[in-house]
This record gives C-alpha cells, sequence and structure tokens, in this order.
C-alpha cells in the first residue's frame, strides 16, 4: 500500500499509474493512493482536505513525499529563512505516522530545471546540489529515506540529450522523465534489480531500457 503526495511533478505522465504498470510487470502489485495538485507544498498538503483523508486511512507500506519543486533547495541555501520547509515536512509526516506506524517515508529528491535561471539557483548541478542536499537534511530530521531521483535526472540531462528528460516547458518531467522516476521509486520499493519483460509504458524500448540502466546505477549503485 502506498500513498504519494505531491504536484505536477508527481501527475504529469499519469506517474502514479506508470510506477504500478512497471511493478505489475516485475510481479508486484502496488495499491496506490494520491494527492495530487499543480504547485502544492507539503505545508498546503497538510491542511488539503483530500490528503488528510486519504492518510487517515491507514496502512500505508510507504508514502512518497514530493514537495514544492524549490522549497528544499531554499531551504538548503537558507535554513533559517525558510524554516518552515522542514516544519511542514515533519508536520506531514507525523501525520502519515500517527496513521501508518510501520510506514517507511520517502523524500523525493526532484530535479533542476533551466526556466527561471534554473529556479533562482544559477545552474543545473548547483540546484540538484542544493535539492539533494534539503531533501536529505528533511529527511534526517526523522530517519526517513531520500529517493535520488534528481541525481538520475542530472545523468541523463547531460548524457548529450540522449534522451529528453524535460518537457517542452523545460520544467516538468517527460514521459521519457516520469518513466525515470517510477523505475527509481520502484527500485527503493523493492530493493531489487529488474528481470527480463519490465513494461516500457509506451516508450520507445531502447530509451527505457537505458532510462532502467541509470536507475539501478543511482538506486542500487
Amino acid at each position: 500500500d502506498i500513498l504519494c503526495i505531491g504536484n505536477s511533478f508527481t501527475y504529469y505522465f499519469n506517474g502514479p499509474s506508470m510506477l504500478k504498470e512497471i511493478a505489475w510487470s516485475q510481479g508486484h502489485y502496488f495499491d496506490i493512493s494520491a494527492s495530487l495538485k499543480g504547485g502544492q507544498t507539503l505545508g498546503q498538503h497538510a491542511g488539503r482536505i483530500l490528503t488528510r483523508k486519504l492518510i487517515e486511512e491507514g496502512g500505508y507500506d510507504f508514502a512518497f513525499l514530493q514537495d514544492q519543486s524549490q522549497a528544499p533547495a531554499r531551504y538548503a541555501a537558507d535554513s533559517t529563512k525558510y524554516a518552515y520547509v522542514p516544519q511542514d515536512y515533519m508536520a506531514l509526516s507525523s501525520m502519515i505516522k500517527a496513521y501508518s506506524p510501520e510506514c517507511r517515508i520517502i523524500m523525493e529528491h526532484t530535479w533542476a530545471y533551466p526556466v527561471i535561471d534554473f529556479g533562482g539557483f544559477g545552474d543545473f548541478h548547483r540546484f540538484t546540489e542544493l535539492l539533494g542536499q534539503g531533501a536529505r537534511m528533511m529527511a534526517g530530521l526523522n530517519g526517513a529515506e531520500v529517493s535520488p531521483i534528481g541525481e538520475a535526472f542530472e545523468i541523463v540531462y547531460n548524457d548529450n540529450g540522449k534522451v529528453r528528460i524535460l518537457d517542452t516547458d523545460d520544467k516538468h518531467q517527460s514521459h521519457y522523465g516520469t518513466y525515470l522516476k517510477a523505475c527509481i521509486n520502484y527500485l527503493l520499493i523493492t530493493g531489487e534489480a529488474f528481470h527480463s519483460d519490465v513494461a516500457d509504458c509506451g516508450l520507445e524500448p531502447g530509451k527505457a531500457a537505458y532510462l532502467r540502466d541509470i536507475a539501478e546505477r543511482t538506486v542500487l549503485n
């Protein structure tokens, strides 16, 4: 049983359904519930009726938390000014744990993007670095895990345009980006490498295989 809480960085190209399809092709059934709304912070989700109702259903084994696209980086860059970011994370995590005590909380390290001067951080690598640092700082507050999505995105982004990992707006994930994120989260849940006949989810098979290899290198190695 999996809970996904986030915004467009999760719902573009129906990420939860793609995760479920990949798992099914590998012999696993994932029951996924999701509360997703564009631009939402974790603090906004904590006050959102749908999010609270899903949390209160309880019984989750995993919960993926995906914050607003710049929030973890801002917190890493200035932990005093953006002290509300980890506070919001802790409030939402505590709510989940109250109804699902054995749930593994996973904070998503999302990806950098070129628009708005790389989110205001100047370049792709620096933005990625701060997003990862912020996610780890937040997860470290309560012993949660971090999904290294942003690290994998940076590898693909820098790989000579082999796969377009971002959509045409140069911010949101492309269909391929959604697939890479789903692969990474699948590997975090199962802890096992992919076997044959993995679902390509409608993507070009060679490119899907390339992204699965990046995911395995990022998570399992």
